[in-house]
């Protein structure tokens, strides 16, 4: 894969997909946890982070393994980032981590998405 282009990272509308993950009980917050892990994967342009992988691992931990998927995917999204010359959230993987401590992976979910969506709105794009 050459590059990320604005149609490889898909926008999703964070109010829609929060209150669809409230609603659902966190079942749509699965898809979206695979959505994601796709996108960073694709930004990257290696196909890592596998959603699955650490999904089935999380579940076979009772949730500690989101705790490091909060922080290594973090750190996964700003290399993808950084790879492809857009600003960074250096804070994001030990945000992220904090918030798994707290139970509050779901707002780990909306910070990624929103780095995402910056990409592809275009808007994360430094000018040169």
């Amino acid at each position: 894969m050459q590059g990320a282009t604005r149609s490889s990272v898909s926008e999703r509308n964070l109010a829609i997909y929060v209150i669809l993950s409230v609603l659902t009980l966190g079942l749509w917050g699965i898809v979206w946890f695979f959505q994601i892990g796709g996108d960073i994967g694709r930004l990257r342009g290696d196909g890592k982070p596998s959603p699955f992988i650490d999904l089935l691992l999380s579940l076979c931990t009772c949730g500690l393994w989101f705790l490091i998927v909060g922080y290594t995917w973090g750190d996964k999204l700003n290399e993808g980032l950084r790879n492809r010359s857009l600003p960074s959230n250096d804070n994001l993987p030990i945000l992220t981590l904090v918030l798994g401590l707290f139970g509050l992976q779901l707002i780990s979910f909306v910070l990624w998405q929103n780095e995402l969506n910056k990409v592809a709105q275009g808007t994360g794009m430094r000018t040169p």
